[in-house]
């Protein structure tokens, strides 16, 4: 046999190979449309999981700053938005309880001073500087609830005190009117003056 030095030409009808290619290139295109819509899926849901806790924490904040002290986070979770949900419960739990004490430390004051307003609107109704005097005492033993409280006066010369009103609630051992104290360091009245 000789060796033959040729090329074969084959030719196919391009509809023929088409015509076969036509399901597989369906089919791909069918797989595609469902790849991207499952992934579409996965990832709405996935964000809608990530973001929904999110958004709610946010707008609980936000209510929280506007004055509704209400607010939780609702903790269903153990990964780093419950850790968050958390952190916001406690810093509410500390928020709150500040606020509270900051509102009745607030209340207590208001009422320290209504009272020394009525005792200063009080005292200042009398005629004469001794029933001022007095009647300030009196007022703040009876409204301060303490069990003695005492007015000194400086005399002209700067160097004594003179005892001019008193009050007690308790009658031993009280000092007698028109006690002079000396302006040094030998009493505790002398010394704080």
């Amino acid at each position: 046999m000789s060796a033959f030095n040729g090329t074969y030409v084959f030719e196919v009808p391009t509809s023929s190979v088409f015509s076969q290619l036509q399901p597989l290139l369906n089919f791909m295109l069918i797989l595609l449309a469902a790849t991207l819509l499952v992934i579409g899926l996965i990832a709405f849901f996935a964000t809608r999981q990530m973001v929904n806790p999110l958004v709610d924490l946010s707008n609980k904040a936000r209510r929280y700053a506007n004055g509704d002290f209400s607010q939780k986070a609702n903790i269903t979770r153990s990964d780093e938005i419950g850790l968050l949900a958390n952190s916001f419960n406690n810093m509410v739990d500390q928020l709150s309880t500040f606020y509270q004490n900051l509102e009745s430390r607030v209340a207590t004051r208001t009422e320290g001073l209504r009272t020394s307003l009525e005792i200063g609107q009080q005292a200042v109704a009398s005629a004469t500087h001794n029933e001022i005097f007095q009647k300030t005492v009196d007022q703040v033993t009876e409204k301060l609830g303490y069990t003695y409280a005492a007015i000194y006066s400086l005399d002209s010369a700067g160097k004594n005190l003179r005892l001019v009103a008193d009050s007690s609630k308790v009658s031993e051992g009280l000092p007698q009117r028109n006690l002079v104290l000396p302006l040094d360091n030998t009493s505790l009245v002398g010394w704080v003056a």
